[in-house]
């Protein structure tokens, strides 16, 4: 909270500090603990669609003259023809040559042949769970001004203990506004940090497994009694588990580097990727067609780490 704080008043952000008698005036269905205070960004905050992100970034890439090619590169390697050297990137249909490549291929990055032989990428691929609450339309209209929100503290003495937690018993979340999903349902979506599950995928084949499943069930059932224990007041319809991966750095800040002259990386969300994937983009789309870091934070922020380097030192 005091990084949030230093942040806040270095780039100016108009946000409201609310004392814990505050938000309980504001928000009487919230339970949270005597101890905690809340930092408020009316404007300009809120939560995304995935999915509309997407297809807005493929829309815009359109209009400035991209090519859309949906399908999966198996491979990326460098090649020599006509006396010069070429980016080729290999489909399950075709070759296609390029002069430069940005990849921007998160968790899926070690299983293709992407990265030059020899290199691997310091990343850890953690496996999330989230638990998605149905509520009523009833209890819907009660909550609509509920705010999106990231908790960091101890919680209060009826929060479920289930729920992940550190080893000094803090927990930590981040919890969507109920929102309409395309079933016509409307749902709360509760999930925990990366740091709160110990394990990581190493193969393909783990990984998969776990995009097709429904989560961790002791996290989801934890997950959606927690989100009743924090909510007072709303009636819990139904409830399922849902899952992906965070790509994880040690460096905590997403790699945007050239590993050479025709191939730039842009890898890394740490679980924030999806909020700054304009920026990130624009950033990393500079570096690789106009050869130019055009950011006031320093490059050197997000240098890539390699295995076989790191393991060296």
């Amino acid at each position: 909270m005091n990084q949030n704080e230093n942040v806040i008043k270095d780039q100016n952000v108009k946000i409201s500090r609310l004392t814990y008698a505050e938000l309980k005036k504001q928000y009487p269905y919230l339970n949270v603990s005597s101890r905690d205070y809340g930092l408020y960004e009316g404007t300009n905050a809120g939560y995304i669609s995935p999915r509309k992100v997407v297809k807005a970034q493929i829309q815009q890439a359109k209009l400035y003259g991209c090519t859309f090619i949906p399908e999966v590169a198996n491979e990326v390697s460098r090649v020599v023809q006509d006396g010069e050297y070429y980016m080729r990137i290999t489909t399950d249909s075709e070759h296609i040559l390029a002069r430069k490549v940005l990849l921007a291929t998160g968790a899926f990055t070690p299983f293709r042949n992407l990265l030059p032989r020899g290199l691997e990428l310091d990343l850890k691929l953690i496996p999330i769970t989230v638990a998605k609450v149905e509520i009523s339309d009833l209890d819907f209209k009660k909550i609509k001004d509920m705010p999106g929100m990231v908790y960091f503290g101890k919680g209060t003495d009826d929060w479920t203990k289930a729920f992940p937690r550190d080893q000094t018993g803090l927990i930590s979340w981040y919890m969507l506004p109920p929102v309409q999903y395309q079933d016509g349902k409307k749902y709360i979506k509760l999930g925990h940090f990366h740091n709160a599950f110990p394990t990581h995928f190493t193969t393909s084949k783990d990984m998969k497994t776990w995009f097709c499943s429904t989560g961790d069930k002791h996290i989801v059932d934890a997950t959606a009694d927690l989100i009743v224990n924090i909510i007072k007041g709303v009636n819990r319809v139904s409830y399922h588990g849902d899952c992906c991966v965070i790509t994880e750095t040690p460096t905590e800040r997403p790699y945007i580097d050239m590993l050479h002259s025709q191939l730039g990386v842009a890898i890394g969300g740490n679980g924030y990727g999806a909020k700054s994937s304009d920026e990130i983009g624009r950033i990393a789309a500079a570096m690789v067609l106009k050869n130019e870091w055009d950011s006031t934070i320093p490059r050197t922020v997000f240098q890539a780490r390699f295995k076989d380097v790191d393991s060296k030192l």
